[in-house]
């Protein structure tokens, strides 16, 4: 059996776009005050995708990613398989 290759993003920004665009690529959703206002756009969109959004401390998000400029906001995710630019022509050719 293949074993899922997770990543961890940490920001904001970073979890909002990731939870517009690959939200389906989300396992779980961390925050360090779910009543902040700063994490409003990010509860109502994992809602909306019937994801649950838990609980931790800043301390534990930093111990998990070693990313001081984590501001409070962790997201568990399947990791997107990275395309080097020379191999990029050849994998616009296999999508078409």
């Amino acid at each position: 059996m293949k074993k899922i290759e997770k990543e961890n993003i940490v920001g904001i920004h970073a979890v909002r776009i990731l939870l517009k665009i690959r939200p389906f690529d989300i396992y779980e959703i961390y925050v360090s005050n779910k009543d902040a206002k700063q994490y409003k756009d990010i509860i109502e969109e994992a809602k909306k995708n019937n994801l649950v959004i838990q609980k931790i401390t800043n301390d534990k998000i930093f111990e998990i990613t070693k990313v001081k400029s984590h501001q409070g906001v962790l997201a568990v995710s399947k990791k997107k398989s990275e395309i080097y630019e020379n191999n990029l022509i050849k994998f616009l050719q296999e999508k078409k």
